[in-house]
């Protein structure tokens, strides 16, 4: 999973998807957003330890950098 506004589109299609079975590989430096309340960098940062931590039943989020990840 990459993509844009990390706090919307990223973390809801991540739980979604999680919620329908699937596993789910968050790309942790392949997701933006903009400074908002926070700055980016910290929204980013919260989603990709948040996300990290979710789980249902034998599916999880695996949030890997794009170097551990092979395309």
């Amino acid at each position: 999973m990459v993509g844009v506004r990390t706090e919307y589109c990223v973390d809801t299609t991540c739980r979604r998807a999680l919620s329908l079975g699937y596993q789910v590989t968050l790309i942790a430096d392949g997701h933006t957003t903009i400074d908002d309340i926070l700055p980016a960098k910290q929204i980013i940062e919260h989603h990709n330890i948040n996300l990290s931590k979710l789980s249902a039943a034998d599916c999880k989020i695996a949030v890997v950098s794009s170097s551990e990840h092979v395309f």
